[in-house]
């Protein structure tokens, strides 16, 4: 008898088990399948070139005939001819071979003085507060500081480095730290 009884309660677990996974997929009937609609980028546009021959843009010479020219037959008078002769005149001085500025290196934008490097946010916000409080101008690279991330404080820019270095020395005194003097770039913000 035990093992007639074993027999059906295994048979139960079976049949039990196989309710469980698939009498949900018959009961719920058809499923609905889910399309995702998004919009794709477009590839980048290709540029056409041509448009007007090179003759085009070719610098007219005197000697050769000019499309208005053939087209207007008769004589000019006087006051045509010296049209044509100031034209000629500004198109020369026109096309007289202008020398390219070499590109000029980009100016130093300024000086900031570097006081130090910390990873705690706190001490950044507290040190920033106390030069602000002391009328320095005070930045931070990066501007919201995150704790465990190295944040850089500055006091500047400015265009004198001289101002700077006096800033500097009084930086030295007022709070006992020890400073760098460095170029200011406004794209590290």
């Amino acid at each position: 008898m035990a093992k007639q009884l074993h027999n059906r309660i295994v048979g139960i677990v079976v049949l039990t088990a196989l309710g469980v996974l698939f009498l949900p997929d018959l009961l719920n009937g058809e499923k609905a399948s889910v399309e995702e609609h998004f919009a794709t980028i477009p590839l980048r546009p290709s540029v056409a070139t041509g448009g007007a021959p090179d003759e085009a843009f070719a610098p007219i010479e005197e000697g050769t005939p000019s499309e208005v020219a053939a087209l207007t037959e008769d004589e000019p008078t006087p006051e045509a001819a010296a049209k044509e002769e100031s034209v000629v005149v500004q198109t020369a001085a026109l096309e007289a071979p202008k020398a390219k500025p070499a590109p000029a290196e980009p100016k130093q934008a300024g000086w900031a003085i570097r006081l130090g490097s910390f990873r705690d946010a706190g001490n950044v916000a507290r040190l920033v507060k106390n030069l602000r409080d002391k009328g320095y101008r005070a930045y931070t690279v990066p501007s919201k500081p995150v704790n465990g991330e190295i944040t850089v404080v500055y006091v500047g820019p400015e265009v004198s480095q001289d101002k700077l270095k006096q800033q500097q020395s009084r930086l030295a005194k007022d709070l006992g730290l020890q400073s760098q003097l460095v170029q200011y770039d406004p794209l590290q913000m």
